[in-house]
């Protein structure tokens, strides 16, 4: 039995071990929560203003949540790196790491940005397929919302990939408050310019669309300010100062991240 004991406590940490673990999972929980309820926030604010604008948003939310999961799976393979590489204390290898994050979520971001955009109202089409008043509104509600998310995806994904870098780095609390700060100005927002208040125009759908992408334009510009004057080692100031890029670690992400997608 002694020796049943002895075993099992091998497998249990110490106290030290378990306030740094959740000292690190509670804040990405709070994060990924907030991720998880950002286009909630937008259907649910749309859903009083109108039957159809509500149908077209929270269809061109599920569009946009399936581009999330790529936008993810992105962020994901990024920070195996980053945690290998700050863990080995390789901080060039580091640098060059995030400078190819960044590169890549530009592209893939422009890429997003074109299918959000073009192929979006498509798909919108397919899921309200009717012919009626309502339904050519709600189609005309969802496309005034999802292009204009589109054209934010840059941003967005840009948000997904430095948000990951921190916690990657073992800083998980920036990139909450960082969405916290976010999902307060997108419900302020939303309730500004969906209905008209403050002396705005109603926008309606179009205005919970912009509502979005100007969360996500503060929650990175926080992000970006922290990471230049507030962290120890200042990553991103020195992350243009030389072309680290290295075939083998595109040929190394692309291998791992594959399974991910």
């Amino acid at each position: 039995m002694a020796n049943v004991k002895v075993k099992f406590k091998d497998f249990i940490g110490d106290k030290a071990f378990y306030k740094m673990a959740f000292a690190i999972i509670i804040p990405v929980v709070i994060q990924q929560i907030i991720l998880s309820t950002a286009g909630y926030v937008d259907n649910l604010m749309i859903s009083s203003y109108s039957d159809t604008a509500y149908l077209g948003v929270s269809t061109a939310n599920r569009f946009i949540f399936v581009m999330n999961f790529f936008w993810i799976g992105i962020a994901s393979g990024i920070s195996i790196f980053i945690a290998q590489y700050n863990g080995a204390k390789m901080k060039d290898k580091l640098r060059e790491v995030i400078q190819f994050a960044m590169v890549l979520a530009l592209i893939i971001g422009i890429i997003s940005m074109a299918l959000i955009y073009f192929v979006g109202p498509w798909v919108l089409r397919q899921f309200i397929s009717g012919n009626t008043q309502n339904d050519l509104e709600s189609i005309k509600a969802g496309t005034q919302y999802i292009q204009i998310i589109g054209l934010g995806a840059i941003i967005i994904l840009i948000n997904f990939v430095v948000s990951t870098m921190f916690r990657a780095l073992g800083q998980p609390k920036v990139p909450m408050f960082a969405g916290i700060a976010g999902i307060v100005v997108n419900i302020g927002l939303n309730l500004v310019l969906i209905y008209g208040y403050l002396g705005f125009p109603e926008m309606g759908p179009t205005g919970a669309a912009i509502a979005t992408v100007v969360s996500k334009v503060l929650e990175l510009g926080i992000l970006v300010v922290i990471s230049l004057f507030f962290t120890e080692d200042k990553y991103a100031r020195k992350i243009w100062n030389k072309i680290y890029f290295d075939r083998t670690l595109a040929v190394m992400y692309f291998k791992k991240v594959f399974l991910l997608f």
